[in-house]
Parts: structure tokens; C-alpha cells; sequence
């Protein structure tokens, strides 16, 4: 057994992960009231009002490094007109030195700031301001970055010359710019405000769920044109990372731009490809359209191929039951391993569920329960020093053993993989395996790469993705059903990389992940979008305090605020309380439904 079994005494720093609309802070209070981490920085599943965002103007910066952040928002959408837009923040010299490389479509390489800007000593008519920044990748046209780089914890820094042109003028120009990459760059800031995380969803190999794919949508965009480029992305198909999805039927085309009608309604008009496959084809396509076009309120669309309009039978809101997502709610109940036992942190009213009564409650160093708490999972110490693992189920009068996984191995962490048929997934001796509740039949689905080092684990709310910690490094892989059949993406996205050595890692979202672990000897926390476009350090948060767990109950479209708990063994450290209630100083291992 590693020394994570051998601790009895665990203390959690409990926060609220709110995703409100309003900026927030993200510091850890010592007060009793619900700790806020941050607000994601953009919102998701939604194409949002139709307030049109606008980009930077040169003229309303009120200081040089105003200036150079918003040059690094300019070219928010890419393309021909984004180099006019950073132009505007230049001088005649800088212009004439600008390159974009390719005029007609320049690059638009994404880069994540470090700290703030900072100024240097003037000369006589120009400021230098120097910014430290870190490349993420090339944002593309389909709205996603296929290749990230390599982040390094030694950034790099380029300085900005500003200066005033005309003496009479207090308008500010970049003057030079030294040690910027060539081509079109777009700072991680401007997706706080001129950007929206925007999933299309694409059906999986058995036809019976939705998953996200992420992409980042400009709002300098009108709804209509945001429909249109959200469509686009549809016919597309899904990023290279995220296998075992569908495409749409090859061949199928839009017959005209899509445009809101009368009713509001987006109106999508395609080509007779898209009709193969027959009605329920097209109702999947239908139900695929709405989540993907998904507004505010109940998405309505009029679908018409081939010029024919499509009559969908069923209510406004049947597509909903197929992204899993949805099925997320307010956190009613949470768990904790006290005394080797699984014991609930109840909320008002809840009562505890009969899995918890079983004679398997014992000797307990990890456990998971379902979203319904009809079904268990305890990860059991044996007398021997060895782990086991044990399923109950709500009305049944005996145990499952899980087989086929080695005797000896050191179990972590299992969790509950949604709309599986109850089938869980679990790290065992650095390993991935899925375990069948009903006859607790296992089979290895580690990627082959990742064998031996798998330490931690977290299943995306829609259960169809998992994210993983192997060797010290986050990854998001996708999870393909066949029949009662699992398997795990064979190429995998990197999170974070070369950012922190991680060691754990929780769906915070459909699109958000958090991480933790160290950067060197101090404590480390991330927030990240899952496809690792987006992050946000939050390691100040933790106050000095060294995380070896972190788990979270996520937020879901009908439930805008979720829950994160971040474990530490650190004797002494102060425990953090929730809306929920506190956390006692002697928790072992807190823990949602999954």
C-alpha cells in the first residue's frame, strides 16, 4: 500500500465554484461564509444575447500598458480584417515593420500572460513595456487550437516601445515591438470578455449520447453569424483528440446561411445527405443541433432538407436527456470515510442510503457511490495489506467482487462512469480498469503509452470523456462504448503541460477541469478548460497548503454552482466550510455522488 492508505487524518479545504456572470475573487477566506474560487472566463452552452462585442480601439487606452493589452486582444476573430484592427494600435515605423506572414490568412497564435505588464525607464519620447508570456498554440478557423505547445515555467517576454506621435495628442502608439513571434497573437485575456467557450456536440459511436467538443467563438459576432460559424464547425467534425464521435453523414452541406426567422427560430437548411439514415437519423441530427445552437432559453430550430421542412415529434425539450451534462444537479449529499467507513455529510432532509447499511462498510480507504446512491463501491484493506474491491447494490443481499484485476495492486480512487449501464473505472497499479457491477467482470483499458503510471482519475459529467493524472501530467481522453464494451482514447490531450506537477484532477464542468500538485516545493492549483486553450492559476488560493486530493461535484446547465474540495495531510491546517456545513478537522477522504 502506498502512504495514501496509511493516512487517517485528512483535512479539506472546501469552495464553492460558483459560475456567475460577476467578477469574483479568488482568495481563500478565513470567515465562515462560502469560499467563491473565480468565475470561469467565459460562459458556456450558450450563443448569448445579441450585444455585439467590439474590438479594441487604440484611442480609449489610458497608459502604455493599457495600451499593450488591449494590442493583444485586437485580433480577437482572426483573419484579414484582425490585421487592419492591430494596425490601428501602431505607428507609421511599427507598420511598416509589422509582419504578418501571410497577408490572407495570418496565424493567430494564442498566448497566455504571466503576471502584468511592467514598465521600463522612458527615453525621451517612448515607454518600453515588457510582457512574460507563454505560447498555447495556434488558434485555427474551426475555433480550437489542435496543437498546443510545450509550456514551459521559464516564460519568455517580448517589450512594447510606446509613444505618443504627435506631441499635441494623448493618443498612444507601439512604436516597435521586440522579441514577438511573427504573425497575428491573441492573449488569453481577450477570451475574457471578447469570447465564449462554445461546445458543438457530436453523437457517440452507439448513437445514444452527446459529447462536448470545445470550441471559442468571437462575440464580435452578430447570433446570426455565430449560428452560422457553429454549423460550420458541425460539418467540419470533431477535433483530432476526441475519438470514438460521429460525424455528420458525408456529404452534407448547408443549402443557405443560417438566419433567424419570424418566431425567433434558427432556420438550417442542408442538403439531401443529411437525411441518411431516415427519421431517427434525423432526429438525432435534430436533437444534435439543438444542444450545439443552444440558447438561453429552449433552443428552436426549423430543420429543412432538401427544402423539406422536418417534423420532429416529441416536446421542446426531449433533446435534453441526451448530453448527460444535463442530468447534473445541485450537490444534495455528500460522503466521507471515517473510521475505514463510508459515512454521509448530510444536507437538509437527505437520508442515508441503504448501500451504506451493507457489512461491506469496512475497512474502507476509498469508495464511490452513484448518482442515484443505489450503487457502491469500496475499495477495501485487506488484513494482508492488500486492496480489494467490493460493489453493493440498493435490494441485493450480496457482494460483486471485481476480478481480473491484479491481487497486490494499489487501488485509487473509483468513480462512477454515467449512462454506462453501471459500470465504474478506477486506477489499480497504475492502471485503468472498468469494472461491470453486475458481474464485476474487469478488463485493462489503459492506453498503452500510460501503463504503469496512471495515479488519479475524474469522469466528465456527459461519460464520455475521463480525465487522468499519468506520470505527473493531466490528460483528457475520451471514452468509447461498444455494447458493454468501454475503451479509452488512444491519444489523449495534454493539460497544463510542463505548467505543475500534478497530482489530481476534477471535472469542475462539462468544459472545466481543476488541477493540483506542485510547481517545484510549492503548492500548485489550476483551473483549465479541458482541452487546455484556457487556464487560470489559482495556487494563492491554497495559502500555502499542499494538496494530494482534489474532487468536485460540477455544474451542469440547470445547476449553475458546483462544489470543489481540495484534500491535504498537513497536520494543523485550517479547514474551510461550505454552504453545506463545515468540514471536520479529522475527514479522511470527502466525496460527491458520481
Amino acid at each position: 500500500m502506498s502512504d495514501r492508505a496509511e493516512r487517517r487524518r485528512l483535512v479539506a479545504i472546501a469552495l464553492t465554484l460558483a459560475i456567475a456572470l460577476v467578477a469574483s475573487g479568488c482568495g481563500v477566506s478565513s470567515s465562515n461564509a462560502p469560499e467563491d474560487v473565480g468565475d470561469p472566463w467565459v460562459a458556456e452552452t450558450s450563443l448569448g444575447s445579441d450585444i455585439v462585442r467590439t474590438a479594441p480601439d487604440p484611442n480609449s487606452a489610458t497608459s502604455a500598458e493599457d495600451l499593450v493589452r488591449s494590442f493583444l486582444k485586437a485580433a480577437v476573430g482572426g483573419g484579414e480584417a484582425s490585421i487592419t484592427q492591430v494596425k490601428m494600435f501602431l505607428t507609421e515605423r511599427a507598420k511598416r515593420a509589422y509582419d504578418p506572414r501571410d497577408p490572407k490568412n495570418p496565424p493567430l497564435t494564442v498566448i497566455r500572460l504571466v503576471g502584468s505588464p511592467t514598465l521600463g525607464a522612458s527615453d525621451e519620447t517612448r515607454t518600453p513595456v515588457t510582457v512574460r508570456y507563454q505560447v498555447v498554440g495556434p488558434l485555427t478557423d474551426l475555433g480550437r487550437v489542435d496543437e498546443l505547445a510545450e509550456l514551459s515555467t521559464r516564460p519568455r517576454s517580448m517589450t512594447f516601445w510606446v509613444t505618443q506621435p504627435e506631441q499635441s495628442s494623448s493618443r498612444l502608439r507601439i512604436d516597435e515591438i521586440v522579441g514577438a513571434p511573427a504573425g497575428l497573437l491573441l492573449s488569453d485575456d481577450a477570451f475574457k470578455d471578447l469570447y465564449r467557450i462554445q461546445p458543438v456536440y457530436f453523437w457517440d459511436a452507439a448513437n445514444k449520447r452527446l459529447v462536448p467538443d470545445l470550441r471559442y467563438l468571437p462575440l464580435t459576432l452578430s447570433t446570426q453569424q455565430r449560428a452560422r460559424q457553429i454549423l460550420q464547425w458541425l460539418l467540419d467534425g470533431p477535433s483530432l483528440w476526441l475519438t470514438g464521435v460521429q460525424r455528420l453523414p458525408t456529404g452534407t452541406v448547408p443549402k443557405a446561411a443560417v438566419e433567424l426567422n419570424g418566431n425567433g427560430a434558427f432556420v438550417v437548411k442542408l442538403s439531401a445527405q443529411a437525411g441518411a439514415g431516415g427519421p431517427d437519423a434525423v432526429r438525432r441530427l435534430y436533437y444534435q443541433l439543438q444542444w450545439s445552437l443552444r440558447t438561453g432559453s429552449v433552443p428552436s430550430i426549423e430543420l429543412q432538407i432538401e427544402d423539406k421542412i422536418e417534423e420532429i415529434p416529441g416536446t421542446p425539450d426531449d433533446y435534453l436527456q441526451y448530453n448527460l451534462t444535463n442530468d447534473v444537479g445541485p450537490v444534495v449529499q455528500k460522503f466521507d470515510i471515517v473510521e475505514q467507513r463510508v459515512v454521509p455529510l448530510l444536507g437538509a432532509g437527505v437520508t442515508p442510503p441503504p448501500v451504506l447499511a451493507a457489512k461491506e462498510n469496512q475497512n474502507v480507504v476509498f469508495a464511490a457511490i452513484n448518482r442515484g446512491m443505489k450503487l457502491a463501491a469500496y475499495v477495501r484493506l485487506g488484513t494482508d495489506g492488500r486492496t480489494s474491491l467490493q460493489i453493493i447494490r440498493e435490494g441485493k443481499a450480496s457482494k460483486v467482487n471485481a476480478k481480473n484485476i491484479p491481487e497486490g495492486s494499489d487501488m485509487g480512487r473509483p468513480v462512477w462512469i454515467p449512462g454506462s449501464n453501471d459500470q465504474l473505472i478506477l486506477p489499480s497499479g497504475g492502471r485503468l480498469y472498468v469494472v461491470n457491477a453486475a458481474n464485476g467482470n474487469s478488463s485493462d483499458v489503459t492506453p498503452s503509452q500510460f501503463r504503469g503510471d496512471i495515479s488519479a482519475i475524474a469522469v466528465a459529467p456527459d461519460g464520455r470523456r475521463v480525465a487522468f493524472v499519468a506520470a505527473a501530467q493531466a490528460y483528457v481522453a475520451s471514452l468509447k462504448f461498444d455494447g458493454q464494451t468501454v475503451t479509452v482514447g488512444l491519444n489523449p490531450r495534454r493539460v497544463l503541460a510542463g505548467q505543475l506537477t500534478a497530482n489530481a484532477i476534477a471535472w469542475a464542468s462539462e468544459s472545466w477541469l481543476y488541477v493540483t500538485g506542485t510547481v517545484g516545493s510549492a503548492p500548485a492549483m489550476w483551473r483549465a478548460t479541458a482541452d487546455s486553450v484556457v487556464a487560470e492559476n489559482l495556487s494563492e488560493a491554497l495559502k500555502g497548503i499542499r494538496p494530494v486530493d482534489v474532487v468536485a461535484h460540477p455544474t451542469g446547465p440547470s445547476s449553475r454552482q458546483g462544489e470543489l474540495i481540495v484534500l491535504t495531510d498537513e497536520p494543523g491546517a485550517r479547514v474551510f466550510v461550505t454552504s453545506l456545513g463545515a468540514l471536520e478537522p479529522d475527514t479522511f477522504a470527502p466525496f460527491f455522488a458520481s
